[in-house]
């Protein structure tokens, strides 16, 4: 078998792309007018509702019960844990202008973090070209400068999580507490919890599961609401709306189907996606306490409901696809299928945000598009755990220094 003959040109090759997708997201920023903050002006007023005391659900999309607070969009919603400490990304506890600044500054707090641990990581392990690569990975990726965009935490919290794989062996509790706080948006870190469990990892899952009782217990006390209420009031406001994009079977609601049913059934196929990839990767792999948590990253994408300022998360998956990238193990097939593949986790959305321009009235073909999306990511996903088997992982990324 022909094996790969540009090895040695790899890491330019993916840093020259990078700065491509850094290109593109740029210019989108502009297009797309920069920062206009719009998810903060939602959830900002969420928490501020609930830090003066008021059930903000009953609120959602009426007029504003107080003034100077001013009126939740109809859209938004939150789950009950997140309206005290949704603080944390809102600055709930701040001025509408302050808490603009402050979500845009923790954007790239929590990537300069990510980086910084990245960097203590694989320092000794990669060359400095090989290095920049995956430093480059999670600041171009489309999904950052979207979540920048809007003011959403998506982005904060994909940060937080890839930080929390990265350091989960060594440091538990600080990895509870960014596990803990990403539940904030449990469509993205719920089934990523599923890895933690299935690895053992109590002290985290104990030390998040805290944080999420407490930020609940905090809404109950702060508005006097009973907490299942609470969960009740969640589950009829945002998810429930009829243009929410529900998850790779959305489309199904077109012909009938109830929208629980179709979340049910994505939440199912998410979380086999999640365990049968786990399974096939202990089995077959020298699989460290990193690379385990791929799959999950790749089903947090299709499971269920979800934006495209979440699609961060996907940075982790393209990392280690750029690692195989620059092995002189991989066939020439392999590393030109590797590179789409980072290319498509990088910037998949882009195209599904054009595709969605383009048919802006009919919801059929927007969804169509973003659960055609879904599917190619998961197809991706095992291409991803398939090569990682194939190549030796972890044995891989030791080589590279030495270019073996």
């Amino acid at each position: 078998m022909k094996k790969n003959t540009l090895e040695n040109k790899s890491p330019v090759l993916l840093i020259a792309a990078m700065l491509l997708c850094a290109a593109v997201c740029a210019v989108l920023f502009v297009y797309l007018d920069g920062y206009t903050a719009y998810d903060v002006k939602g959830h900002w007023k969420i928490c501020r509702y609930t830090l003066e005391g008021l059930n903000p659900y009953p609120l959602i999309g009426q007029p504003a019960a107080i003034e100077s607070i001013g009126a939740i969009p109809a859209a938004f919603s939150t789950v009950p844990w997140s309206c005290v400490f949704g603080s944390a990304f809102y600055a709930g506890f701040l001025p509408l202008e302050a808490a603009r600044a402050y979500v845009f500054v923790m954007h790239f707090v929590a990537v300069a973090v990510l980086l910084l641990v990245i960097y203590n990581k694989y320092k000794g392990v990669l060359s400095k070209k090989q290095l920049a690569v995956l430093l480059l990975v999670p600041p171009v990726h489309f999904s950052f400068m979207y979540s920048l965009h809007f003011g959403n935490a998506g982005g904060i919290i994909c940060c937080m999580l890839m930080t929390a794989f990265l350091i989960g062996k060594k440091h538990s509790y600080i990895a509870g507490v960014l596990l803990g706080f990403a539940m904030m948006k449990p469509q993205i870190a719920a089934i990523i919890c599923l890895v933690f469990l299935f690895e053992k990892r109590f002290k985290t899952l104990f030390t998040a599961a805290g944080i999420v009782i407490a930020g609940w217990a905090a809404t109950s006390l702060a508005t006097a609401v009973n907490p299942i209420d609470l969960l009740k009031y969640t589950l009829e406001s945002g998810t429930a709306a009829s243009t929410q994009y529900l998850g790779l079977l959305n489309n199904l609601k077109y012909f009938g189907v109830s929208s629980t049913l179709i979340l049910l059934m994505n939440v199912a196929i998410g979380c086999v996606y999640t365990l049968g990839l786990y399974i096939y990767l202990k089995k077959r792999a020298r699989v460290d306490s990193v690379f385990i948590f791929v799959p999950a990253c790749i089903a947090s994408v299709f499971w269920i409901y979800k934006n495209g300022t979440d699609y961060m998360i996907l940075a982790f998956a393209a990392a280690f696809f750029c690692l195989l990238c620059m092995s002189k193990k991989l066939t020439a097939a392999d590393f030109f299928a590797s590179l789409f593949s980072v290319a498509w986790l990088q910037m998949s959305r882009c195209a599904v945000y054009l595709g969605v321009t383009f048919f802006e009235d009919n919801y059929f073909a927007r969804d169509l598009f973003k659960s055609a999306d879904g599917l190619i990511i998961a197809i991706v996903g095992i291409y991803l755990c398939r090569l990682w088997v194939k190549y030796g992982g972890e044995e891989l990324v030791i080589k590279l220094k030495q270019g073996k």
